[in-house]
């Protein structure tokens, strides 16, 4: 993404939001607080600025907290600071683009279209910077990956995003995408200079035909090598370094939709909860899914019945399964309990993801 940066508000370390949805969490305003810089993170890098992807199992994972705690922490932000998976407040405190200038994607001064690859995967980078042989060297620097920079566009756009709306069957994680065959006619192109034009890489880019775009496994790394234009520029915003992560695995085989269920748990509530998954781009693991039958099964225990929980959880958007907030609990037993759910009771033992 052309953001490589995110902007804090100045009194958002003291926000009293904080201590509100830490104290509905029950976990510590330290730990709210690192989960939501988090969030800012992923938004920042999203195709979709101000909507976050990360999950709560690598939120967990990355603060060295347990899924329920960043779990309860998410689900307490609802209405707060988040909705659904997108943060409220985004469009007035984050600008559209680096400088935080006001504009449709123009700066003043050139900058590079630039495609790098990574020699340990096979992967690229479409990133846009002044100085895209600095962005080179600030990626090598503390990596024991191999960088080779494949081809430049100079280019008075600011935004690269188009470009990488092609690519989105094949993005991995914010600038990083499979080979293609698309991408590999793109670069070549590019580095030959039969392309010498912004405008001339999205028109022919639009010329290719869809099956084009499909990743593709590459022996080997294209290390075409580019001549440094004389006229380039000291880039004044450092990107900051970024891992590439690995090629996208094709499927194991595992159907999430067709495992052995109990008999208290209705086929089709099941299968409309792992296509709405699927259809997400978030798939049930064959962990996830043995975690979030017991998951539910300690739901029914507690008199939220499976199909409601389902529902209530595809309706909201979440990735995780949650019982509505409020609702008539029938027991396992036939006992019917009345009341509002206690939110803050729940999240003290329940995971969000079944992905623990």
């Amino acid at each position: 993404m052309a953001n490589e940066w995110f902007r804090l508000w100045h009194d958002m370390p003291n926000d009293p939001k904080w201590r509100t949805i830490a104290r509905a969490s029950g976990q510590s305003i330290s730990t709210v607080q690192a989960v939501w810089l988090q969030i800012l993170a992923s938004a920042s890098q999203n195709s979709e600025r101000g909507t976050y992807d990360v999950l709560e199992e690598d939120i967990a994972s990355a603060l060295n907290e347990s899924d329920e705690a960043v779990c309860a922490i998410t689900q307490a932000m609802q209405g707060r600071v988040l909705d659904g998976k997108r943060l409220t407040g985004w469009e007035r405190r984050q600008p559209s683009r680096e400088d935080g200038a006001d504009g449709k994607g123009k700066s003043s001064g050139c900058n590079y279209i630039y495609y790098v690859a990574s020699t340990d995967n096979d992967v690229v980078k479409i990133g846009i910077s002044r100085n895209p042989w600095s962005r080179v060297k600030d990626l090598q620097t503390g990596s024991a990956s191999k960088f080779v920079l494949l081809a430049t566009l100079k280019t008075d756009e600011r935004n690269e995003r188009a470009i990488h709306k092609f690519f989105e069957s094949s993005r991995l994680n914010g600038e990083w995408f499979n080979r293609s065959a698309a991408l590999n006619s793109l670069i070549s192109k590019t580095n030959s200079k039969d392309l010498i034009t912004y405008e001339q890489t999205l028109t022919f880019l639009s010329s290719l035909p869809e099956s084009e775009f499909e990743s593709i496994p590459v022996v080997g790394v294209d290390t075409v090598a580019t001549t440094k234009d004389k006229d380039k520029e000291e880039d004044k915003d450092k990107e900051e370094k970024q891992t590439p992560p690995n090629p996208r695995k094709r499927g194991n085989g595992f159907d999430a939709s067709a495992i052995d269920l109990p008999d208290w748990l209705d086929r089709e509530d099941w299968v409309i909860w792992v296509a709405d998954r699927k259809a997400r781009k978030k798939p049930v693991t064959q962990e996830a899914a043995k975690l979030q039958l017991k998951q539910l099964a300690d739901l029914r225990a507690e008199g939220h019945q499976p199909s409601a929980v389902i529902a209530n959880s595809i309706a909201s958007g979440y990735q995780g399964l949650y019982p509505p907030r409020a609702q008539t609990r029938t027991k396992p037993n036939g006992v019917t309990a009345h009341g509002n759910f206690n939110e803050q009771d729940y999240h003290a033992g329940v995971a969000a993801d079944g992905t623990f």
